[in-house]
């Protein structure tokens, strides 16, 4: 009797397998001018995308290519010491909110200190809600919506804009993996919740 050699479980892979031929020719095209492997190559897309994944839309996309086209070199180059500009800026950033009036309409750390503040009260409203579906699964679209809702209670004060809400949410990220955990949302509960809702009104 021979002996069987342990099967090896699969690992997951990189194929591109099913990418259209002309992505596969800028692809390697690509890589041939930036004199690196394919592998490097991938490992630096990959970087660059972790890094800045701009979330572009396709119209904006079209618009950046077009530019990219009539000025390849200039415009890199701007976009790059721009992003650069601003990652010092973010560096040097002091951690704490230095203007302690949270309704100052100029100061970025009073913006950060309002997301802040808005995000615990979600964070509060989840802890203290006793059904499920009136809970919030924090996200940029929900806390948008609180936005509004806080709007329309509270008609003269400030709220914190699309690119605060961002910073909010990556400062603490940590934070709300950890309220998630804890208070057993997912990414599916705000459906879940607004059909629940809805199915509640509707027999009232």
């Amino acid at each position: 009797m021979t002996d069987k050699k342990p099967t090896r479980k699969r690992g997951a892979s990189l194929s591109i397998s099913n990418i259209d031929p002309l992505v596969k020719t800028e692809y390697t095209r690509l890589a041939v001018i930036a004199d690196m492997t394919q592998a490097e190559f991938t490992r630096t897309l990959l970087a660059n995308y972790k890094c800045f994944n701009l979330d572009f839309s396709k119209e904006e996309q079209e618009r950046l290519e077009v530019a990219l086209q009539k000025t390849p070199s200039s415009l890199k180059n701007k976009i790059k010491r721009s992003i650069l500009r601003h990652v010092e800026s973010a560096i040097n950033r002091p951690s704490k909110v230095i203007n302690n009036d949270i309704n100052a309409k100029t100061s970025s750390y009073s913006a950060n200190a309002r997301a802040d503040s808005l995000l615990n009260q979600i964070l509060k409203h989840n802890e203290m809600s006793a059904n499920w579906y009136d809970k919030i699964f924090i996200t940029k679209s929900s806390m948008q919506s609180y936005v509004q809702q806080q709007k329309g209670l509270n008609a003269g004060g400030l709220t914190p804009g699309k690119t605060v809400i961002d910073r909010c949410l990556e400062r603490n990220k940590e934070l709300i993996t950890a309220h998630h955990l804890e208070q057993g949302l997912d990414s599916s509960h705000n459906s879940k919740a607004y059909y629940a809702r809805s199915k509640k009104h509707k027999f009232n």
